[in-house]
């Protein structure tokens, strides 16, 4: 019998653990090492997460905050549904599936067949993706056919379309040509109304300013304007200098007549040359 505290209890007990240690040593040992290799090389693979790795007080002993719950498939869809036709015309790729050369196209065709809400939004969507195709002279043409037709038709869908028009260079030279072509008619009050605000006649194209200000400059002030008409201007600004040297000019219609203005003369043969690839107006030919 073994008593607590006495030299046999103490010999019996140191050898005790001395038979102990050579059991595992003998036997165990393997299986140890395998516990504790497994054991580590496990942790080993479980990423830290965030607190863990920096250390953070707050994670350490604590459990992870959750995550945010994932959107629903009806979420999803309406997320994308409201962000692609932004996406799309920022790209200048795509709006309603159809890029800039269809809608090019449609607008064409809508002249044709007088869909005119169609022709609209053919309007309203080469404004997003290819601005530059309104200022091409047949699709100007087409452009104003289709505004002023809407104007007619439904009055609403034309506010929406000339704030549209009012919002490009190409568009701007779409509601000159129903002011300038079209006076008086409803189409072209509303046009004119347009570019009287100076924000959008700051988007007018350089040839369409010259030729603004050529026909709203007072007379004595015209003959200064001249050299930028030739730089700057294109038939739209040549038909308004043809106009002033013509002689069926009368100063009570256009306010200013400049028929013996040997500047004008030589502005207009220069302008003329500068245009010469472009077809001539057939509105206003060259008397001279």
């Amino acid at each position: 019998m073994l008593h607590d505290g006495g030299p046999q209890t103490q010999r019996t007990g140191w050898s005790r653990r001395r038979i102990m240690a050579c059991a595992t040593g003998s036997v165990l040992a393997p299986l140890l090492l395998f516990t504790v290799f497994y054991l580590t090389d496990d942790r080993r693979n479980v990423e830290p997460t965030a607190g863990a790795a920096t250390g953070d007080p707050a994670f350490l002993g604590s459990t992870p905050p959750p995550s945010a719950p994932a959107p629903t498939p009806k979420e999803s869809a309406a997320e994308a549904v409201t962000a692609a036709p932004t996406a799309s015309a920022a790209a200048g790729g795509t709006v309603d599936g159809l890029d800039g050369v269809a809608w090019r196209r449609v607008l064409k065709q809508t002249v044709a067949t007088s869909d005119w809400k169609r022709g609209a939004s053919a309007i309203v969507a080469l404004g997003q993706i290819d601005p530059a195709a309104l200022e091409q002279p047949d699709l100007t043409r087409a452009a104003a056919a289709i505004a002023m037709a809407v104007e007619l038709t439904d009055s609403e869908e034309a506010t929406h379309l000339y704030d549209a028009l009012a919002m490009t260079a190409g568009g701007v030279d779409v509601l000159y040509d129903i002011s300038s072509r079209r006076g008086g008619s409803k189409a072209a009050v509303r046009a004119t109304e347009k570019m009287s605000k100076e924000e959008v006649r700051q988007r007018a194209s350089p040839a369409l300013k010259i030729t603004l200000e050529m026909r709203e400059a007072a007379c004595a002030d015209k003959e200064a304007l001249l050299d930028r008409a030739v730089a700057e201007g294109d038939h739209r600004t040549l038909v308004v200098l043809i106009a002033l040297r013509s002689p069926e000019c009368s100063p009570g219609v256009e306010g200013c007549c400049m028929r013996s203005n040997e500047k004008l003369q030589h502005s207009v043969r220069q302008l003329s040359a500068r245009l010469r690839p472009v077809a001539r107006p057939s509105a206003a030919p060259d008397p001279y």
